[in-house]
Parts: structure tokens; sequence; C-alpha cells
């Protein structure tokens, strides 16, 4: 698994761009704000099917099945993704990533990769990128993301399936027909998982830094028609601006929430006002919260207490 990697920290926050006059959108999320990369390597795990799925486990596709008598992955020769790109041109992304197979090239395999995710606010922004000559039935925790994808690399938003703790991916996988010219199957998979990870939960702060600003607008479990937003605060003193977080917890009724859908927002703003257009964000109920801020940068309160509001 691939280590973390954070971005610039500014005082016990952590952004991923320099702040602006103005507001910053969906992953650049002020707080602490994560990316991480998971690929398929020799811990992900196959389960021989032979030529049938008929012998499939129950439960396979959950986070709690026990895979540990599951063979590890067998990294391909060059000849065999070679092979895989040149009969199938949409599988070009290949030749730049890791590709793995079960040890019986010419067989079915069940995939399983598990990784373990940090309490957040969300995961909204997370992708997968895969692609094998025959993938059917990807899941993550046991939910189906897609129902079958043939010769093609896709790249699904795959956030509202994330959740604290233990996750898994998993495939059904199916061996190539075509050969390389020493008569190997031209079977191989591959897939970069990339997960965003906004607001992770960490510990109040130091008992020196708990004074709290105060918020009047909008109020605790608002519900908003229009696509003008009020935020107001009192003004506290010392504060030379003050940052804004605002998070999706529940999507609307119908909303499809896809990697491009606007599900987290934050600003630096000055005044004690400010109106948020919300008409290109999702339906639904989100979390807000506010701090003061120091002309260094420092946070001069905690975060308010989240509050509520429901865009409808």
């Amino acid at each position: 698994m691939a280590t973390m990697t954070r971005a610039l920290a500014i005082s016990g926050l952590v952004v991923a761009a320099t702040w602006g006059s103005g507001a910053v959108h969906a992953q650049r999320l002020a707080g602490l704000n994560t990316t991480q990369t998971i690929q398929i390597s020799g811990a992900t795990k196959f389960l021989d099917l032979g030529n049938s799925t008929s012998s499939e486990p129950g439960g396979w596709d959950q986070e709690s099945f026990d895979d540990s008598s599951w063979q590890a992955a067998a990294q391909v020769s060059s000849d065999v993704t070679s092979c895989a790109v040149q009969n199938h041109s949409d599988l070009s992304a290949m030749q730049n990533t890791p590709n793995y197979w079960g040890t019986n090239a010419g067989d079915d395999y069940l995939v399983r990769q598990t990784f373990t995710l940090p309490a957040a606010k969300g995961y909204y922004g997370s992708t997968i990128l895969y692609g094998a000559d025959n993938v059917a039935r990807l899941h993550i925790n046991g939910q189906d993301v897609n129902d079958y994808v043939q010769n093609t690399f896709s790249h699904p938003g795959i956030g509202q399936y994330l959740h604290t703790g233990a996750n898994v991916i998993s495939f059904e996988v199916q061996s190539s027909g075509d050969t390389t010219s020493q008569n190997v199957p031209c079977s191989a998979l591959t897939f970069t998982i990339n997960l965003v990870i906004t607001g992770i939960h960490t510990n109040n702060p130091s008992p020196q830094k708990q004074a709290t600003m105060a918020t009047t607008l909008p109020g605790s479990n608002a519900v908003l028609t229009g696509n003008n937003l009020p935020f107001s605060w009192n003004r506290y003193n010392g504060a030379s601006y003050y940052y804004l977080q605002m998070w999706m917890d529940n999507a609307g009724p119908g909303q499809r929430i896809t990697s491009r859908t606007t599900t987290t927002y934050t600003a630096r703003l000055t005044g004690t006002g400010f109106n948020l257009n919300v008409s290109h964000f999702a339906k639904g109920t989100y979390s807000w919260r506010m701090a003061a801020v120091g002309g260094a940068g420092n946070l001069l309160t905690v975060w308010t207490p989240d509050q509520r509001v429901t865009l409808r």
C-alpha cells in the first residue's frame, strides 16, 4: 500500500492550495485533507475458479470475509501486458501501471483488496481506475459499482461506498481468450484507487484554545429552498479572517453523486457576513462550522459545533 501524502500544513490546518481572498471548492478543504493511492500488488488476494463460478464462497465481496487462504496476486510479464494492449487498444493504460493475475493464467478468478480508512467527514472525490480483458461485478464493500465492464478502463467515483475502518474492493475477472507468442493467455488485471479523505477527525485543541466564536445564520437545522445560503457571525476580537467549512452528510432523494459533484466547500472570509451561491451544489443535508483565525494563520478559537443545513 502506498504511503499517505499531505498537502501544505498551516497552523494545524492542511489546505490543498494557497488561500486566496475568495472561496476554495471541492477537494481544497480547510482542515486535515489527505490523498492516498492504493494499487494492485502482491497483497491483492486471488481465488482460482478454474472455468466456473459455481464454487464462489458466500459473502466473498464483504469486508468481513476471511481471504487468508486465497493466493497472493502474481505480477504478469511484460509480454502478457503487451499482448493485452495489442489485442485491446483501450487497455493502453496498462503499459504504465502494475499488472497482476493468478498463478494459473488460463483460469478465472475472484479478486479482493482490503484497505483501512481513518475516521473523516467524507471520502467524496475518491475514484478507481481499473481494467482487464474481462472484468465483471466490481464491488466496494459488497455494493455493486458497475455490473459489467469489458475491454475498457472505467473511472467511477466510489466515495459514497467507502466508510471508516476496513474496506474491500472485489472483482470477478475472466481469463483472456487471446494468447502471447508463447501461447500464454493475455490475462492481466490492474487497478488504482485514488482516495480523497476530507476532515479527518483529530483530538480537540489544547486547553488554551477553547474559545469559540458565535454564529447567527444559518440557524441549526435550517432548510434552504433558494440559491443563496446566508452566513453571519459575531466579530471575534483580534481575528484577521474566518474559516468556513461545509460538507455533505446525506444526499437528497434522486441525487446522483459523482466525482464531479460539489459536496464540500471551504472559504476564507472577512467581515461578519457571507452569501454562498449553492445553485451548483447537490441537494441534501450538509454540516458546517467556522473558526476565527489570527494574522499569522493561527486559530484563535476552536471550531464551532457542527450545525446542519438542508438544501432543497
